[in-house]
């Protein structure tokens, strides 16, 4: 069985909201593994997943604006 993790875990762990950890996470295709009482829990091995995608996109917008910058 998979270990899970809340998305109020997850942000307090990565110090980013929740909204966007999902939306990360939608945007690796991961999904929720259980919802118990209106809260979403993740597999944990998502999260990290999550978390890279966000970092390499941020990076991605970073590189054009100083393209931008220059020309």
């Amino acid at each position: 069985m998979n270990d899970l993790t809340s998305l109020g875990h997850a942000a307090a762990l990565y110090q980013e909201t929740p909204r966007m950890i999902e939306t990360c996470l939608r945007g690796i295709g991961a999904s929720p593994t259980l919802i118990l009482d209106g809260v979403r829990y993740y597999a944990s091995d998502d999260i990290p997943r999550a978390m890279k995608f966000l970092a390499e996109a941020d990076l991605k917008r970073a590189a054009e604006e100083v393209q931008k910058a220059k020309g």
